[in-house]
């Protein structure tokens, strides 16, 4: 399954592959604190402590491969898939999601609040890396969760998108993302 946040694409091999074609607010630097990752958001920020609140401010430049803009669209639904509550998603892991009570836009598509239940140390984990934000069109149903990416990858966020895959010779092709807005990577 090419959908890392689902309990069958959640493996190491697939994580790998698909590191280079995701993108998230935060990087994680080699102290292991997270970084802002200006490619996908111009600011984020806990704003409240009780209740915790973080307010993200999404790059309007951001798209998923096909143009789509990232927005907060795309956080709200991939909470909706990973927070337990709809059995009928099967998720690699509900944890920190589940605390989240949740997900409103400020201002427009690309400016919203995360309000958390519970006050969470670690809540920046599940805004960087892989799997990171899934369009809403990978979250917003059981079955596209669930099954619609086991033979084709999901739409790229990143610099790079799998252009091909060969089943037989074990081969993944990946080619630069012609909708990437960032710095040209090497």
């Amino acid at each position: 399954n090419w959908n890392p946040a689902q309990v069958d694409g959640n493996e190491v091999d697939t994580n790998n592959t698909i590191a280079l074609t995701t993108g998230s607010v935060y990087d994680i630097s080699e102290e292991g604190t997270p970084e802002l990752n200006t490619n996908y958001a111009t600011s984020v920020e806990l704003i409240s402590e009780d209740p915790q609140v973080v307010e993200i401010k999404l790059n309007p430049d951001a798209v998923w491969e096909d143009g789509t803009p990232i927005t907060y669209r795309d956080y709200a639904a991939t909470w909706g898939a990973m927070n337990g509550t709809n059995e009928a998603y099967q998720p690699a892991s509900t944890a920190i999601w589940e605390e989240i009570s949740a997900i409103e836009p400020i201002e427009g598509d690309f400016d919203f609040t995360v309000t958390f239940s519970a006050v969470n140390a670690d809540w920046a984990s599940i805004f960087a890396d892989v799997p990171g934000i899934l369009p809403a069109v990978v979250a917003s149903t059981p079955e596209a969760f669930n099954t619609g990416y086991v033979t084709s990858p999901m739409p790229s966020s990143g610099p790079f998108m799998i252009s091909d895959i060969d089943t037989t010779g074990q081969v993944v092709t990946l080619t630069r993302n012609p909708a990437w807005w960032g710095d040209v990577p090497k």
